[in-house]
C-alpha cells in the first residue's frame, strides 16, 4: 500500500512540474496542445489532477478499512500514514485551487452537487440524509469541477 500511496504523489509531483512549464511549449506538445498560456493550465493536466484527486480519495477509503482491521501500535501507524497522505493531496490540490467536498452526514437536497446512487429506494416523503460519499465533490476556485457521487440512508428519528 506504501507503494500505491507514493505513486500518487509522484503523479501529483508531475502534474505540479506541468503546470508550472505551462507557459512554454513543451507542456502544451505534452498535454496534447490545450495549454493555456495565459492561466498557465491544461486542460488535460486539470483533467488528470480531478482524476487523481477521486482515485486518492478511494484509496484513502480503503486504506482506512485495511488500517481499522489492525491492532495497537500497527493500527496507529497506519492511521498516521494515511493522514499524512491525506494532506499531501489535499495540500497539491490547493496549489490547483482544487479541493475535495466530502458531505457525508448532511440532509439530502436533489439540488446537491453529487448523484445519488440508491435515490430509487426511497419514497418521495422520506427524510433522507447522505450516508456514504462513493466519490468526492471536487471543487475550484470558480466552482464546481466534478459532481461527487453519493448512497443515502432514511433519517433515523
Amino acid at each position: 500500500m506504501r507503494d500505491m500511496a507514493n505513486s500518487l504523489r509522484s503523479r501529483i509531483g508531475a502534474l505540479l512540474n506541468l503546470r508550472g512549464r505551462s507557459g512554454r511549449r513543451d507542456a502544451a506538445e505534452s498535454s496534447g496542445g490545450n495549454a493555456q498560456y495565459g492561466s498557465g493550465r491544461s486542460d488535460a493536466a486539470m483533467n488528470a489532477a480531478v482524476e487523481i484527486a477521486v482515485e486518492s480519495w478511494r484509496f484513502g477509503r480503503f486504506f482506512e478499512k485495511i488500517a481499522a482491521k489492525l491492532e495497537g501500535t500497527e493500527r496507529e501507524r497506519c492511521m498516521k500514514q494515511l493522514l499524512s497522505f491525506n494532506k499531501k493531496i489535499e495540500n497539491s490540490l490547493d496549489v490547483l485551487e482544487l479541493r475535495m467536498v466530502n458531505i457525508e452526514g448532511t440532509p439530502f437536497d436533489p439540488g446537491i452537487a453529487a448523484t445519488p446512487l440508491n435515490i430509487e429506494d426511497f419514497k418521495a416523503d422520506d427524510e433522507l440524509v447522505v450516508d456514504r460519499m462513493i466519490e468526492p465533490i471536487i471543487m475550484g476556485k470558480d466552482g464546481l469541477i466534478r459532481v461527487g457521487r453519493v448512497t443515502l440512508r432514511k433519517t433515523e428519528r
